[in-house]
């Protein structure tokens, strides 16, 4: 768990994987406003679950690596599923979700 950290942070230093997100918004980078940001994008978002993990603070914008657990088309539950949200400095939202990580080699 912490090298998948150190790899979040380090990708959200260097903004590799920017090119794969969508703005969603703007936000003052807390947990509640990261999950805001994935709910918008879930098909349920009521019957999600949440767990923030401890955010990436940098100079490119502070990082919350978020574990979603929602349920899919079929309506039974994923299981936990990595997310990251990215506050950018000037008030952008960047929400990556597990298939954009996964495309990103993380």
């Amino acid at each position: 768990m912490r090298k998948l950290f150190l790899i979040l942070a380090t990708v959200a230093c260097f903004g590799i994987i920017s090119a794969v997100t969508a703005t969603e918004g703007l936000a003052d980078g807390s947990c509640y406003e990261a999950k805001q940001a994935i709910s918008r994008r879930l098909r349920d978002p009521g019957s999600a679950e949440f767990t923030c993990l401890k955010h990436v603070p940098s100079a490119k914008g502070d990082t919350w690596p978020v574990m979603v657990n929602a349920k899919n088309g079929f309506g039974g539950y994923t299981g936990d599923q990595m997310w990251a949200v990215v506050f950018l400095p000037d008030g952008r939202v960047e929400v990556f979700d597990p298939a954009a990580l996964k495309a990103a080699g993380l």
